[in-house]
């Protein structure tokens, strides 16, 4: 072993029968290896399994061809050993072992290699359980066993065809690889070898075959003018941007080889002999087939997957167990794997994948729900789904709400005695729980004893706000929404004073009255009537005029007190009304408040304490009576000034309030009433109109141009200000204050290679130039690089292409040939009459062809040659033909002796016939 700053070298003699191959006479050969990757590596436990036999192509019987200097075949036993078959499995590892040679491939067509590649093609793919190394065994004990193994299975000769130009074993327990320097085309196999490190493994593989061409490491001898640890040629398995691309050093060293000492690639391997990529890799790159979960799992062992904090990092594949610990592996994460909305890893860097980006769109409005309650007034809605398309590829959500259109139902009062919404609600959770209301009003609260207890969640939809009955209002996902007397969400419709919705206050009047009269007795048996409130009042206001020890109570319909007499002040609610009682000292003002509508009969009484007589004023607004209301009584009226302007600038917006109310005492009427007078003030208008200031803008990267084959982004950065809420106004660069940011406005993306296609070829020309000819055209297999030139490829790797068709073409069927080409003779005989009565023969009997729609009127000579042609062609014992109406063709077998049956006629035109005339001609 000799051992450098750089690298390890192994020395061993060659073996005999290389030395007797070639006929080496004197001193012991030896042959020298490189270990030239090390890896930072653990080691994992592993089952093992039994191996399997060797797997070859079809058998070949085709001789190998020669092909053109700017393709080369680098044929490969691909083999993987006990250690690798038990890491990944016998039903996993074939598709494991084809997996890391289709990253291979990619890695020789690279444009960073050169303008000639490298296809590296699997003629073999043996799974061997044993190679008589065990665990502890180097990895020049091992790739000695390979060779040897290697010598007795494989012929020896390029010549033969079963003949591998490498061979590459896939193992494990091991770290890096090592390869025989140089030997590719120099002994009868070159051999290298790769510890398994997933996909990683490739960048290995490839670096090992590489050194079996004479390619140095990175800032080594002959390559020390590039850095080393950053392409493929590094001496430590490189990382990030550029580990997937070969060094300006390593292309020279190939093209070097390539040119000059590369013969044994020349031959071109049949199809038959080729192991086949999986069927899944087709157009997609890795990263699409295998996600990052499976590649960990491909490198640390099934328990393992991506890193959930590392999933936008391509320049390191970052596995974990436990979602906690994460482990970085020695390789980046594989082309095509997932970084992120539209972005993707291309070469260990997040880019954008070039997918088109698609906004989402909201769906239809569904039919209405489910109403949430049965009574007392729950809610409905509509829902909408994104979905029209969804948003994909990084595409905006839907801008607005997925649920709509909002309304009551149900609003018919539950039965008596029913239980609140909200309470039943509390019971789902503890039977003992009660509803507890909080100035959090949509908020769930249950209380048991004196405790409450928040549930950390909303009331579910159509539960009312607040525990005041008459009170509809209602939440919604956790809102308090108003609810108008019209039952609807929101309305601006209101009572009126007579308690009318949406009135005009006319079907009511008001009233004021003093109650003055004497009322022996004391206490609440002997209570004196004071006011018998109509079923439908407002309003109502009961007040004593002098503070004593005299009462007053309310009576329902059925004369039982609703407030227990004596009661200090409190709310009651009552006839379909909140009723407000107050009575604070012994010696007091007593009054009685009932907004209404009522809904039920209420009787106002006056309850003697033994003093002096008290007298009692009322007023309400009384349902029994009507008044006018005319246009002069109402007005507009803003009820709530100009808000704040929704934006600073670029036509902000500002709402107020303006309702139509009485002129008198202020209160709410209908607008209908106002429109007859006047049209409604304005309740919004815009506001700060004026454009913002401007700005230097810098837009996103548009999406790449392309998904491989070297793309193209672009982005904007100007001077813009803002004009209103959705535009904007591009301005010169000195409008804007300050400099202008930097940064490029166009760059490239997605510069990785496409998969090979079948192209095809311009059609050739018609192999007739009339009476019908064939075009043919052939397909060529190609693909962009990653430069982005359309490059032939070769065509093995157009395998799984779908092949365009047809390959021929029909052309010029329908161009007649001239008449002396085709040697057809005729001449005209004249104009004859004919007839088209059933009753009678046609004087020339068969109507064989239709050219009437072709007809040019400037050369008519076109119409004759066609019929003539098609005559020549498909009655070629026929004598005459006749051309009737410009452009009939008409024929007879006997027709040389019919055609002048009724006679000549001069009603021919341009030596053709009309209607019901031939012009004959004869054959000669």
């Amino acid at each position: 072993m000799i051992q450098t700053l750089e690298d390890t070298f192994y020395i061993q003699p060659l073996p005999s029968h290389l030395i007797r191959k070639n006929e080496v006479k004197e001193g012991q050969p030896h042959v020298i290896y490189r270990r030239s990757i090390e890896e930072f590596s653990s080691d994992y436990h592993v089952s093992e399994n039994g191996g399997k036999p060797i797997k070859r192509a079809k058998p070949n019987r085709h001789r190998r061809r020669k092909r053109q200097a700017t393709h080369k075949f680098l044929e490969i036993a691909l083999v993987a050993d006990h250690f690798a078959i038990s890491a990944s499995g016998e039903d996993e590892i074939e598709y494991h072992l084809l997996a890391i040679a289709h990253i291979v491939t990619q890695l020789y067509h690279d444009s960073s290699i050169g303008p000639i590649k490298i296809t590296p093609v699997i003629v073999r793919l043996v799974l061997k359980k044993d190679f008589g190394y065990d665990s502890s065994s180097t990895q020049s004990q091992r790739i000695k066993a390979l060779e040897q193994w290697a010598s007795e299975h494989f012929p020896h000769s390029d010549r033969d065809s079963d003949h591998p130009d490498a061979v590459v074993l896939i193992t494990k327990r091991s770290s890096g690889g090592i390869a025989s320097v140089g030997t590719t085309c120099r002994s009868s196999h070159s051999a290298a070898l790769s510890n398994d490190n997933g996909l990683g493994s490739a960048i290995v593989v490839a670096h090992e075959l590489a050194h079996t061409m004479g390619v140095v490491h990175d800032g080594h001898n002959a390559a020390v003018s590039c850095v080393n640890h950053k392409n493929i040629m590094a001496t430590v398995i490189p990382t990030g941007l550029g580990s997937m691309k070969w060094s300006a050093c390593s292309r020279e060293m190939f093209q070097n080889f390539l040119r000059y000492k590369s013969e044994c690639l020349d031959d071109i391997p049949p199809m038959s002999a080729v192991v086949q990529d999986p069927k899944e890799f087709y157009g997609k790159l890795p990263g699409q087939v295998i996600n990052r979960d499976e590649q960990c799992k491909m490198i640390f062992g099934k328990s393992f997957y991506a890193c959930p904090q590392r999933l936008t990092y391509c320049a390191i594949l970052g596995c974990t167990k436990d979602g906690y610990s994460c482990y970085a592996s020695s390789t980046v994460a594989a082309d095509g794997t997932r970084c992120g909305d539209r972005h993707w890893c291309i070469n260990g860097e997040c880019v954008d994948d070039g997918s088109r980006v698609i906004n989402g769109r909201w769906s239809n409005w569904s039919m209405l729900s489910k109403c949430t309650r049965p009574c007392g007034g729950g809610v409905q809605s509509r829902s909408r789904t994104c979905t029209n398309p969804s948003p994909t590829n990084g595409g905006r959500n839907c801008i607005g709400p997925a649920e709509g259109h909002w309304q009551i139902c149900n609003s018919q009062p539950c039965p008596v005695g029913s239980k609140s919404f909200r309470q039943l609600q509390c019971e789902e959770i503890d039977p003992d729980y009660k509803a507890h209301y909080t100035s959090d009003t949509c908020s769930l609260t249950c209380k048991k004893g004196g405790t409450g207890y928040p549930q950390r969640r909303n009331v579910k939809d159509g539960t009312r706000c607040v525990s005041d009955p008459t009170n509809r209002d209602v939440c919604i996902h956790g809102t308090c929404k108003r609810v108008a007397c019209d039952n609807r969400l929101d309305s601006e419709v209101k009572r009126d004073r007579c308690g009318v919705c949406g009135g005009d206050s006319s079907k009511c009047r008001f009233v004021q009255r003093k109650w003055n009269e004497n009322c022996p007795g004391f206490g609440a048996s002997k209570a004196c009537p004071v006011l018998e409130v109509p079923i439908g009042s407002t309003s109502v206001y009961v007040e004593q005029d002098t503070p004593d020890r005299n009462l007053l109570g309310i009576k329902n319909k059925d004369g039982k007190y609703i407030i227990e007499i004596p009661s200090y002040s409190r709310t009651v609610y009552a006839a379909g009304s909140r009723i407000r009682y107050y009575h604070e000292d012994d010696i007091d003002i007593n009054t009685v408040y009932i907004p209404g509508p009522t809904t039920d009969k209420l009787t106002i009484v006056f309850v003697p304490a033994g003093y002096s007589k008290t007298g009692v004023w009322y007023e309400l607004y009384d349902p029994t009576l009507t008044s006018n209301v005319g246009v002069g009584d109402v007005e507009w009226n803003v009820t709530a000034s100009w808000g704040t302007c929704s934006w600073k600038c670029a036509k902000g917006k500002q709402k107020r309030t303006v309702e139509c109310t009485r002129r008198d005492d202020g209160s709410y009427v209908a607008q209908k009433l106002c429109l007859k007078k006047s049209s409604k003030p304005a309740v919004e208008r815009s506001c700060n109109t004026q454009p913002c200031q401007p700005k230097w803008y810098s837009s996103k990267w548009s999406s790449c141009s392309r998904t491989c084959g070297k793309g193209v982004q672009k982005r904007q950065i100007h001077c813009r200000r803002k004009i209103s809420q959705w535009k904007y106004e591009i301005l010169s660069d000195s409008s804007c204050r300050g400099t202008k940011p930097s940064g490029l406005t166009q760059r490239s993306c997605n510069k990785v290679i496409c998969h090979a296609e079948w192209k095809a070829t311009s059609w050739s020309k018609c192999s007739s130039t009339c009476r019908g000819g064939l075009k043919k055209r052939s397909f060529v297999c190609k693909r962009l690089n990653d430069e982005g030139a359309l490059v032939t490829a070769p065509g093995i790797l157009c395998h799984q292409a779908p092949k365009p068709n047809p390959t021929t073409m029909d052309c010029n069927k329908d161009v007649p040939c001239p008449a002396k080409a085709l040697l057809i003779r005729y001449r005209g005989v004249g104009c004859f009459k004919d007839h088209s009565k059933a009753s009678q023969p046609r004087a020339i009997p068969e109507f064989v062809q239709n050219f009437r729609s072709n007809i040019n009127w400037s050369n008519i000579n076109g119409t004759i040659n066609r019929c003539a042609e098609f005559i020549h062609k498909n009655y070629p014992e026929n004598k005459v033909f006749g051309i009737q109406y410009y452009g009939e063709c008409w024929t007879g077998n006997e027709a040389e002796h019919t055609y002048d049956m009724y006679g000549s006629s001069t009603d021919c035109w341009n030596q053709v016939g009309r209607e019901n005339t031939n012009y004959v001609y004869e054959f000669y």
